[in-house]
């Protein structure tokens, strides 16, 4: 097998595990390592397909889902899919790479630099954060 097709599946690998654990971030660490071997294009793509993968694989547990908080993030990632799928396929890569890079390093001030820096009056709930930037 050709070392650019292990690399990226073991990046996912590693990247869902922390997500398993965390809850969160395996697209946060996977998107910007396997850019640097496929591109933004490649990566974004390959971990689209792995997480819908996942959501299926996890569509057997609807009945557990507080669906009066799943409908608004349902709504969210359908919306925020259409817009991202058609700025994939009109941006060019160069510009990706650099958004990709300031977002990161916007992150990474704001939780090394602004820790309680929230958007808004935070909602919780079971006393769990909702919306935590």
């Amino acid at each position: 097998m050709d070392a650019s097709l292990i690399l990226p599946a073991l990046v996912i690998a590693v990247a869902f595990l922390g997500e398993s654990v965390f809850g969160f971030g395996g697209g946060l660490i996977a998107v910007p390592l396997i850019g640097l071997i496929l591109g933004v294009h490649g990566a974004v793509t390959f971990v689209l397909i792995f997480q819908l993968c996942m959501g299926l694989l996890l569509f057997k547990t609807y009945k557990q889902i507080d669906w009066k908080v799943a409908q608004p993030m349902t709504a969210g990632i359908l919306v925020g899919a259409i817009i991202g799928t058609l700025v994939l396929s009109v941006v060019s890569a160069k510009f990706l790479l650099i958004f990709l890079s300031i977002s990161i390093f916007i992150f990474l001030a704001k939780s090394v630099f602004f820790d309680g820096f929230t958007l808004g009056t935070e909602k919780t709930v079971y006393g769990e954060p909702l919306l935590a930037f």
